[in-house]
């Protein structure tokens, strides 16, 4: 009897650590039925997304890097210097700059400015990028990496298709791969109503449960999205800010997409998708994601992304346009 006592409790042990050690791969980033889905995670406008204190950016850099070291994610942060340069205290910022790269993660041109594209010369967007390589290069270079990536500001690729094609040749000649963008999107608007919360801790949670069921939603909507237009789940490339409310939440929108099935990559590794090699067929004004170039030129219709919860807008202050609900 004491035998089968000890036979029951072993096979009891086996069957707990099974179900734990499912649930531990399924949070690792696999699906129930095994398959994985695979994401990027980058963020624009760094060092940080509105002027700040140094102390307050160094508290958001650093939760941040904490969150993407804790889930092994290697990411790309897009820079504008000329933030770094109109700060009190320029040498802060740029130490800001160098603990992304200390941490494992990459840093890419965002141009000098965050300057729109459509609004000025192929000649000045050329000098914006020169200008807005200085530092960051430097800081590459130093931990024996080179600069290589480049994202647009507002993700407008040009609605002329000479002064487009002339600048996608500059960038290639300096050596720039353009990073896409598939997924993510309105962090800065919910970012906006977090900010005008204030000390509201209810409030501020009322944003964020929103921010995250937001992102939960857009994930899936660019997950059908993809096998709409290409026919599978494309490697998913995320564009974030650096901005208080993801230092905040971030962890927690990680651990959503893991349980959605997601594993972090890093954008080297997305890239060799072969939906990447199609580039940028879009010539136009509007702030799209690549499915939906991808889905413009194969005469693909669109469709609204997710609604943001119109109490964001209200909290926030800013109107969202119908066109950038496209995304």
């Amino acid at each position: 009897m004491k035998t089968i006592k000890l036979l029951l409790l072993l096979a009891l042990f086996i069957l707990i650590g099974f179900f734990v050690g499912k649930d531990i791969m399924n949070h690792k980033g696999m699906m129930g039925d095994g398959s994985v889905r695979y994401a990027v995670i980058t963020f624009d406008d760094l060092p940080v997304v509105f002027p700040t204190t140094l102390d307050s950016a160094a508290a958001i850099t650093n939760k941040l890097l904490a969150v993407l070291e804790k889930y092994e994610v290697p990411a790309v942060g897009f820079v504008n210097q000329g933030k770094v340069d109109q700060m009190d205290d320029p040498k802060g910022y740029a130490d800001l700059l160098k603990r992304w790269v200390e941490k494992g993660c990459e840093l890419g041109n965002h141009t000098y400015s965050h300057c729109h594209m459509d609004r000025v010369s192929l000649d000045s967007l050329k000098t914006e990028v020169i200008m807005g390589e200085r530092l960051i290069k430097n800081i590459m270079q130093q931990k024996g990496r080179p600069l290589r990536y480049f994202r647009h500001p507002y993700l407008q690729t040009g609605a002329d298709s000479v002064k487009k094609a002339g600048f996608e040749k500059f960038l290639e000649e300096r050596g720039y791969l353009p990073a896409p963008v598939t997924a993510g999107y309105f962090d800065w608007l919910f970012n906006a109503a977090y900010r005008n919360a204030g000390t509201d801790s209810l409030l501020k949670q009322q944003v964020a449960d929103s921010y995250l069921q937001y992102m939960e939603k857009d994930m899936a909507y660019n997950e059908e999205f993809s096998k709409e237009v290409l026919g599978y789940e494309v490697k998913q490339i995320l564009m974030f800010h650096v901005n208080r409310l993801n230092a905040d939440h971030l962890e927690e929108v990680l651990i959503q997409m893991q349980k959605r099935g997601y594993q972090f990559i890093s954008l080297e590794e997305a890239m060799t998708d072969e939906a990447y090699e199609r580039g940028n067929p879009y010539v136009g004004d509007m702030s799209v994601a690549w499915l939906q170039r991808w889905a413009l030129a194969d005469s693909i219709p669109l469709k609204p992304v997710p609604k943001v919860d119109p109490f964001i807008e209200e909290l926030s202050g800013i109107k969202v346009n119908s066109r950038e609900l496209v995304q």
